[in-house]
C-alpha cells in the first residue's frame, strides 16, 4: 500500500498556490515553513486550507514566520520540537533557521538547534521505527547541495548533517534556500528541497507502508 506525502515549502502568502493543490492527491501535507512572512492571519488561512485537502498536515514555521506560530496548535499538527506519530511514520520538526543577515523573526545557533533535535528525539526507539521516521527541518543540512546560495557558499546546518548521519531517517524535508531546490542524498538519507511554492513548486514523495521511499518526483502547479 503506498502513501503519498505532499512537500511544500516557502509558501510566503501565495495562498492562490496552496488551492492549485486542490487536484493533487496525497495522504499528508508535510509544510516546511515560511508561509506567509510576518502576516500570522494569512498563515493560518493557509493552513486551513491545507486542511480542507487533507486531514493529515504537519508543519514548521520558517525564519520569517511570526514567532507567534512556534505556539500555535489549534490548525494541523505544529510539530516544531517535536516528535509526533501520523499513521505508520513519525515525524520530528525544527522551524526557523540558521542566523540569517537579515535578522529575521526566527533565528538560532547551531547549539539551540542541537538542543531542540535531541529533545525531540530523545525518545525514539531507533531499533524499531528509524525507517519510519521523517526530519522536517527548514533549514538544510550543510554541503547538502540543498543550500548553496547564488554567491556558491554553502549556508546549512552542521548539526542537522550530524543527525541525518546519527538517525538515518526515512526522509528529510527541507527547505529555506529557494534556489537549491532538487533531491538529495545526505549521509545515505533520501532529502528534498522542493523549491518555493510561491513560485508554484511542490514534491510529492511515494512510500510505501514498510517505510521504504519508493520514488520523489517535483513538480510546478
Amino acid at each position: 500500500m503506498w502513501y503519498k506525502m505532499l512537500v511544500v515549502s516557502d509558501i510566503h502568502g501565495a495562498i492562490s498556490n496552496v488551492r492549485a493543490l486542490r487536484g493533487v492527491e496525497f495522504d499528508i501535507a508535510v509544510i516546511v515553513g515560511d508561509l506567509a512572512d510576518g502576516n500570522m492571519d494569512k498563515a493560518i488561512s493557509i493552513l486551513d486550507e491545507f486542511t480542507r485537502q487533507t486531514s493529515n498536515v504537519v508543519w514548521v514555521p520558517g525564519n520569517t514566520d511570526d514567532p507567534r506560530l512556534l505556539e500555535l496548535e489549534r490548525v494541523g499538527i505544529n510539530i516544531h520540537g517535536k516528535l509526533v506519530r501520523v499513521d505508520e511514520f513519525f515525524f520530528v520538526g525544527v522551524g526557523g533557521s540558521l542566523y540569517t543577515p537579515f535578522n529575521t523573526p526566527i533565528e538560532y545557533s547551531e547549539e539551540e538547534l542541537r538542543r531542540m533535535l535531541h529533545q525531540s528525539l530523545k525518545n525514539h526507539e531507533r531499533k524499531s521505527n528509524s525507517d519510519r521516521l521523517v526530519i522536517v527541518s527548514h533549514t538544510p543540512p550543510y554541503m547538502s547541495g540543498l543550500d548553496r546560495i547564488r554567491g556558491g557558499a554553502y549556508v546549512g546546518s552542521k548539526v542537522l548533517r550530524e543527525i541525518l548521519a546519527e538517525y538515518k531517517p526515512l526522509l528529510l524535508a527541507t527547505g529555506h534556500i529557494h534556489e537549491s531546490w532538487g533531491t538529495s542524498s545526505v549521509e545515505g538519507v533520501p532529502s528534498v528541497n522542493p523549491g518555493p511554492l510561491a513560485s508554484g513548486r511542490y514534491s510529492l514523495i511515494e512510500v510505501d507502508k514498510d517505510g521504504w521511499v519508493v520514488r520523489i518526483r517535483l513538480y510546478k502547479v
